[in-house]
């Protein structure tokens, strides 16, 4: 994700009811408030795990 959450087989359901529960909360007028400002500490958690993916592939001759 843009925060560097990593999607994994093992966590996309929960993601995706969650997702789908705010959605329904919404769309029922609730203010869910939305998500925290983007931080520094968000970019240098996606940054790092951007790095930890690319470091996986091998190297372009």
């Amino acid at each position: 994700s843009p925060r560097g959450d990593m999607f994994t087989a093992e966590n996309i359901k929960a993601l995706h009811t969650m997702r789908d529960f705010m959605d329904t909360m919404r769309a029922s007028g609730i203010d869910t408030g939305g998500p925290p400002a983007y931080s520094q500490a968000d970019r240098k958690t996606f940054a790092s795990q951007f790095d930890r993916i690319i470091a996986k592939f091998p190297k372009a001759v």
